[in-house]
């Protein structure tokens, strides 16, 4: 067991899969039960508003391991598919490397879902478990990083959490570094046990006002198949899966949704009780975070890649049982660039040059309420580049340049939202002249990260970092789905 030390506490991160902050008990829901990670805020800091660096999978997760935007790091904005022995990106120092460093380094462990191009033991980590990317909570074939193979017949998050469970219990004579991914509450639905399935009913369901279009909900029946099978990531689909339940619509989708989060908490629940078993919570520094959100029907969308507030806002929460005091941010948004180092900050390390987040420890400790204007820079899939502060969302169109992968801006003032008076995004006041002042800082930021921010060029000429052919659509297709 890890002996107590202030100067080097274990970190865990625990990381999920398309989990918006909305329904989670601590920001206020009034259906989801989400005891263990209320318990978990009741016991750190909570950021009322915090944001992905992009909302897909592959660089929001980069970015996490990296400390660095997808651009910078992996030199795109899209996915990858499964990872490689190859480190062909990630020119810089990771995360897991860095708190390796020295005497007394990190030993490191990435368990669950990984979804970044090399494989984890080419970043930095000393130990692995990690799926193919297939989304799957039963019948995954995991790898341990060195091409052993093992398929998990049963409930895969069950046998994640016991491994991330018999880590945490094993003598360590070093601090531990515990990279813990949850593939819940992303689709599919289908597989979980049934108690998820059946934990909410569709009249329990809290939809969002922006669901609503001249008073009818969201429905799109290839979309709703997705979230049920997930059945664009299937070999095969079973026939018997390709017609989706009696019924099936925006309100039993949210249920099932409620349902998934649930499944989320349970393995929160698992890995604290575990680090109260083994007395080590205390000495403990835990991230409750996500990749993205999820759209889940607002402005009649789904999935994520948007940069409204559905897609992008994730949960963020540190504790430190006994060092940080527990308390609520609201002036400051929190970013997974952040991650890389405050982590390292609270343990003591060297934050060096190449991160490009935000040491937030200064506002964990209660010394400072924000720290610059409070803001978090997010780019997607489409070339769409934002800034989200605690008042207002702006955004620009960028679109790629055949000559490399710096893209060109098309519109300097593509998405502004006044979130004090339309919190759910629902006017547009892009171009009608609104806080000319505001909007003039904020496009002033935007435009300012995009030229300071670097790509890094790859292999494959950047087709990820030029855009390719996912320039986005329209002003209001981007509004409205």
């Amino acid at each position: 067991m890890t002996k107590k030390s202030k100067h080097s506490p274990n970190i865990i991160v625990l990381f999920a899969d398309q989990l918006r902050p909305f329904e989670l008990g601590c920001h206020g829901h009034p259906v989801v039960k989400t005891p263990n990670i209320d318990r978990l805020a009741s016991l750190g800091v909570r950021f009322d508003v915090a944001c992905t660096s992009n909302p897909v999978c592959t660089p929001a997760r980069s970015t996490l391991i990296s400390g660095q935007y997808g651009r910078t790091c992996i030199g795109m904005l899209g996915c990858c598919g499964n990872p490689s022995d190859r480190r062909g990106k990630f020119p810089d120092t990771t995360l897991p490397e860095l708190l390796s460093i020295g005497y007394d380094g990190y030993e490191t462990f990435a368990c669950g879902k990984w979804h970044i191009e090399p494989n984890p033991l080419r970043l930095g980590f000393e130990h692995a478990f990690y799926p193919l990317v297939n989304h799957l909570n039963v019948g995954q074939t995991y790898f341990d990083g060195t091409g052993k193979a093992r398929v998990v017949e049963g409930y895969c998050p069950d046998t994640e959490v016991e491994t991330s469970c018999d880590f945490i219990r094993k003598p360590h004579q070093r601090p531990f570094f515990l990279y813990h991914n949850m593939a819940l509450p992303h689709m599919p639905f289908f597989d979980v046990p049934q108690r998820y399935l059946e934990k909410y009913s569709p009249e329990q369901a809290v939809l969002r006002p922006n669901v609503f279009r001249e008073g009818q909900l969201w429905y799109d029946e290839h979309a709703m198949k997705v979230y049920w099978t997930n059945w664009l990531y299937m070999e095969k689909v079973d026939p018997k899966y390709d017609v989706l339940p009696e019924g099936f619509d925006l309100r039993k989708m949210t249920a099932l949704y409620y349902g998934m989060i649930t499944a989320v908490d349970d393995q929160v629940g698992a890995i604290l009780d575990c680090l109260e078993e083994t007395g080590q919570l205390e000495n403990t520094v835990i991230l409750l975070t996500s990749d993205h959100g999820e759209n889940l029907g607002s402005h009649w969308l789904w999935n994520k890649i948007s940069v409204n507030d559905e897609a992008v806002r994730i949960p963020f929460i540190i504790a430190w049982p006994g060092t940080l005091k527990p308390q609520v941010v609201t002036r400051h948004v929190a970013s997974l660039v952040d991650v890389a180092p405050t982590l390292l900050s609270l343990a003591s390390r060297p934050v060096p040059a190449h991160l490009q987040g935000r040491d937030l420890s200064p506002i964990l400790r209660g010394e400072i309420g924000t720290i610059e204007d409070g803001g978090a820079i997010i780019e997607n899939l489409f070339g769409e580049i934002a800034i989200r502060t605690p008042d207002h969302l702006f955004s620009i169109m960028t679109r790629s340049r055949p000559e490399g992968p710096q893209r060109e801006v098309v519109d300097e003032e593509s998405l502004f939202f006044d979130l004090r008076n339309d919190p759910y995004q629902l006017h547009n006041l892009a171009g009608d002249g609104f806080q000319t002042d505001v909007v003039d800082a904020l496009r002033r930021r935007v435009l300012d990260w995009d030229k300071q921010t670097p790509w890094m060029h790859t292999s494959d000429g950047g087709l990820y970092a030029q855009g390719g052919k996912h320039d986005f659509p329209s002003r209001s297709k981007r509004c409205f789905g």
